[in-house]
């Protein structure tokens, strides 16, 4: 617990950071949100050292955990970098799902058009083929998935296109030609 989930090492709302994500993530039968629900900041360190316990660490002559490192290091990630304002937590944005399950993007286009709306593309070439588009319709930096190829756990929208708006062409030609 000391090494990874002390209060040293990590703040109580990276904990509950932590635990959020693994409801998201880990499968039903292993966390669920009304497990953990009620748990005290020191039983969520003290639930997710035992979680990580039992996932193998890849490289055993290693003091760290890779794949806790790797999961950890994308959970601080989003927190920082996908807050909605009065919106859903971090975490449970499309971007923060998408970034949970695949990591970073191999490469990224941002793409601003009118009435302060934007996109924002993300592709992944190693491993897969998966693109990936969210769109803000409101300008305040709430990003829905709206078109997705590659992955077929996950649909675009039908009618993508039409909400980013016919006009902009641009928009509509980076997310094919990307």
């Amino acid at each position: 617990t000391n090494r990874y989930f002390s209060l040293a090492v990590m703040s109580d709302a990276e904990v509950a950071n932590m635990v959020e994500a693994l409801t998201l993530s880990a499968p039903a039968d292993a966390v669920s949100e009304g497990s953990v629900a009620g748990l005290t900041t020191d039983a969520k360190r003290l639930f997710l050292a035992r979680y990580w316990s039992r996932i193998p660490d890849p490289k055993t002559d290693t003091p760290q955990h890779e794949i806790l490192d790797e999961y950890a290091s994308r959970v601080r990630y989003i927190a920082a970098n996908f807050v909605e304002e009065r919106g859903r937590s971090a975490l449970r944005t499309d971007r923060g799902e998408i970034y949970l399950r695949y990591g970073p993007p191999d490469a990224r286009q941002q793409v601003q058009m009118q009435n302060r709306r934007s996109l924002d593309i993300w592709k992944y070439t190693r491993r897969r083929n998966v693109k990936i588009a969210f769109l803000d319709e409101t300008g305040f930096q709430h990003f829905n998935r709206v078109f997705v190829s590659g992955d077929p756990t996950m649909q675009s929208l039908a009618d993508w296109a039409d909400r980013i708006g016919r006009n902009e062409r641009d928009a509509i030609d980076a997310i094919i030609n990307f």
